[in-house]
C-alpha cells in the first residue's frame, strides 16, 4: 500500500494578539503563521509552522519561495506512508528546519488518517489527556501576577512558565507578586530567562529562584555542551532545563554528555521523527524531557500535545 503526496498547498495566516507580547528580543501585536497541507489519496495531513524572524530567522514570504523552489518538487510523488522515501525527498536540503519540521509533523498527520487513528494514538499515547503550563510573558510584576491569576483560576494550569531577564530585582518582584496572587498550594512554576545572565549570575539568579519557590531555570544564560556546562550546572541551585541550543539529536547527545537532565522538545523546530528519537535518547540517559513553546496557536499546540502523549505512555 502507497499514499503518494499529489498536492502541496500553503495557507498564511496573521493572528492579531489581544494585547502587546514581549519577548526576550522582540515584541508583537500579531503572529504570522504557515499552514501547510499536504494532499494524497482524498486525505488531507495539516501542520503548523510559526514564522518569527527572531525565532527561525523566517518570513511568510522566504517560507512561501522555498516550498515552491525546492520543498514542493520534491514532495510530489513521494509516498507518506515509506519513511525512508520521505528522507531521501529531503536528502541534499542542509537547512530550511522549520519547512522540514512541518513536512514531517504533515506527514504523520496522513499517516495517521490513513489508518483512522488519532494523531496522539498513532504516535503511541495512551490518553487524549495531557498536563498543559501556561507561559506568563515579560511585563510588570502586576500585569505578569494578573496573568498568572487568570490561568490558575479560570483554567486550572497547575504549572506556570514565568519568562524571567527583565534583571534581578524586577524578576524577584514579579515572581514575589504572582505567588501572592496564586498562592502556595499545588502550582508549580519555573524560570525561562531566555539567556538574560551571564553564567557568573547563574548562582544569586538560582537562589533567587529557590527562595521563590521556582522548579527549574531554563536557558538562564546562554548554553553550550562543553566544559563550561558543567561549572554553570554546579553553580545552579535548581535544575537546568536546556531549550535554545538543543534541537536535534546530534546537540541532545552532545549535551547529555555534557551532564545535561532537562532538555526541552518543540515539534515545530524537530518535527515528530527527531523528537521521538531525541526523547528515546534521553530515556536512556536517564535525562527528562518535556515539550516546549512555540508561540503556536491551536493546531501548533495540538500536534505538540499529541507529541506529549506520546512520551507519557
Amino acid at each position: 500500500m502507497a499514499l503518494a503526496i499529489d498536492g502541496v498547498a500553503l495557507h498564511p495566516v496573521r493572528m492579531p494578539l489581544s494585547r502587546t507580547v514581549r519577548w526576550a528580543s522582540s515584541s508583537e501585536a500579531h503572529a504570522d503563521y504557515m499552514i501547510l497541507e499536504l494532499r494524497a489519496g482524498g486525505l488531507r495531513g495539516v501542520a503548523e509552522g510559526c514564522v518569527k524572524l527572531n525565532f527561525a530567522a523566517m518570513t511568510l514570504k522566504v517560507l512561501a519561495a522555498a516550498f515552491e523552489d525546492i520543498f514542493t518538487p520534491r514532495l510530489l510523488g513521494t509516498d507518506a506512508l515509506d519513511a525512508e522515501a520521505v528522507i531521501r525527498a529531503l536528502a541534499g536540503v542542509r537547512e530550511h528546519r522549520l519547512a522540514k519540521a512541518m513536512i514531517d509533523a504533515a506527514v504523520w498527520d496522513l499517516r495517521a488518517q490513513s489508518q483512522g487513528r488519532p494523531l496522539w494514538r498513532f504516535l503511541g499515547g495512551a490518553s487524549p489527556s495531557v498536563k498543559m503550563s501556561f507561559t506568563v510573558t515579560r511585563d510588570t510584576p502586576a500585569e505578569m501576577a494578573r496573568g498568572a491569576l487568570r490561568a490558575v483560576g479560570g483554567h486550572r494550569i497547575a504549572t506556570l512558565k514565568i519568562k524571567t531577564g527583565q534583571g534581578m530585582a524586577r524578576d524577584a518582584e514579579a515572581l514575589a507578586a504572582i505567588r501572592t496572587v496564586i498562592g502556595a498550594g499545588n502550582v508549580q512554576m519555573y524560570a525561562d530567562s531566555n539567556r538574560a545572565y551571564s553564567p557568573e549570575e547563574v548562582g544569586a539568579f538560582t537562589a533567587m529562584l529557590l527562595d521563590h519557590g521556582v522548579i527549574a531555570a531554563e536557558d538562564p544564560c546562554g548554553l553550550a555542551p562543553d566544559r563550561a556546562f558543567a561549572a554553570i550546572k554546579g553553580r545552579s541551585r535548581v535544575p537546568l532545563l536546556v531549550d535554545g541550543p538543543c534541537r536535534s539529536a546530534a546537540s541532545m547527545h552532545l549535551f547529555l554528555e555534557a551532564g545535561a537532565e532537562a532538555l526541552s522538545l518543540k515539534v515545530g523546530k524537530s518535527g515528530f521523527t527527531e523528537s521521538l528519537a531525541m526523547a528515546a535518547m534521553a530515556r536512556r540517559a536517564g535525562a527528562r524531557v518535556h515539550i516546549g513553546m512555540l508561540a503556536e496557536s491551536e493546531l501548533g499546540a495540538l500536534a505538540a500535545a499529541s507529541l506529549s502523549s506520546a512520551l507519557a505512555a
